[in-house]
């Protein structure tokens, strides 16, 4: 079953990694013919890479903010 803190590394990595690629294909080869292709296939290649390590940061920053919060 899905619940808030499994599903908030996939949607977070998914967000950050469309957006982030956005904006860096966009900064290197500027809105040119082909530039979906090549923007979709840096997506492609982010974002497994970011829900790896969303999934291995995310449950630890979580803990860090609690233990400080808590104080």
């Amino acid at each position: 079953m899905l619940t808030v803190p499994r599903l908030m590394p996939i949607c977070m990595s998914t967000i950050m990694s469309f957006l982030m690629s956005f904006i860096m294909t966009a900064f290197h080869i500027g809105f040119k013919a082909g530039f979906i292709s090549e923007w979709l296939t840096s997506w492609l290649m982010a974002w497994p890479i970011a829900m790896v390590l969303a999934s291995i940061i995310a449950p630890r920053v979580r803990g860090q903010i609690i233990k400080v919060l808590e104080k």
